[in-house]
């Protein structure tokens, strides 16, 4: 079994789940709004039907959208496989008719930031979105973005998506705990919030699933937290959970300091007087160690 407490997008998306991925949409569809050159009353419907989740409206307009200028047919193309992604219900001929259209943007040589998006796309098809994933042909195309594209969007989150690959399925013939040093050296380019947030919840998820140093997964929760929420309701999970694994650290200081943020914030939470009792706890020794002074 993978870690539960933060999602890896490893093999599936779980309903209700699905952050990351809407970002990463929302952020593909920013780049391509506002064509002049193609036809844009139709390509822009076109995107503000896909914004609102209608993406067989979306996907039907697109059909028969004729190229006007150089550029155009790649934008199109990308333009149907991403909606044709999203139209329900999925099939694999649906997924491979995507997979073929983002292949053919990327065979076009096309510059800008449409290439790396197409490649992301194709890579995170081949990861999750096949009956038969090929986990191995998606690392090579993370691993082409990273290579290419180190300081756009789509290759920074697929360093993540690689990195969850190499920790959870892929055999490289080394331990895990050299996988993980070498992400940790390799994630030096990154410096979009999301994939640093997302990168430093994968690293801490990893040190504990194969409990090799929980004090560097302490650091990384609170590198990931630093960046923000990882669910889209944020209810303090992060914090408790920073704050339980520095409790079992005897890292006082930082117990301290989640479990009080995570009180304030969520009163109401079902764990609240657990980590009140914890909290009480700690700065009762803490009392004590003073009035000894």
């Amino acid at each position: 079994m993978f870690p539960a407490d933060h999602e890896i997008h490893c093999l599936s998306e779980p309903d209700g789940r699905r952050f990351l991925t809407s970002l990463v949409l929302a952020l593909s569809l920013a780049i391509l709004s506002g064509v002049p050159e193609t036809r844009a009353d139709s390509l822009d419907e076109a995107w503000t039907l896909a914004r609102k989740l209608n993406f067989s409206a979306a996907n039907a307009m697109l059909d028969g959208l004729e190229p006007v200028a150089t550029g155009d047919r790649e934008r199109i193309n990308f333009a149907r496989a991403l909606t044709l992604l999203g139209v329900q219900p999925r099939s694999a001929r649906k997924v491979e008719e995507a997979y073929r259209l983002f292949g053919k943007v990327v065979d076009s040589g096309i510059s800008g930031e449409i290439l790396p998006w197409a490649i992301y796309y194709r890579a995170r098809i081949d990861q999750a979105h096949r009956a038969d994933p090929d986990f191995a042909r998606a690392a090579e195309q993370y691993r082409s973005l990273v290579q290419g594209f180190p300081a756009q969007v789509p290759a920074q989150v697929g360093f993540v998506k690689l990195a969850i690959l190499r920790l959870y399925v892929l055999q490289e013939g080394v331990s895990r705990a050299a996988v993980l040093a070498d992400l940790e050296s390799a994630s030096a380019f990154l410096n979009i919030p999301v994939a640093l947030r997302d990168y430093h919840a994968t690293m801490a998820d990893a040190y504990l699933f194969y409990d090799l140093d929980k004090e560097k997964a302490l650091v990384h929760l609170i590198k990931a937290h630093e960046q923000g929420s990882l669910t889209i309701i944020d209810t303090g999970g992060q914090m408790a959970r920073i704050g339980n694994l520095a409790y079992h650290l005897k890292r006082w200081d930082i117990a301290k300091q989640y479990y009080r943020e995570f009180i304030e914030t969520n009163p109401d939470a079902g764990t609240v007087y657990l980590l009140r009792e914890r909290l009480t706890e700690i700065e009762t020794a803490d009392a004590s160690i003073v009035d000894r002074q």
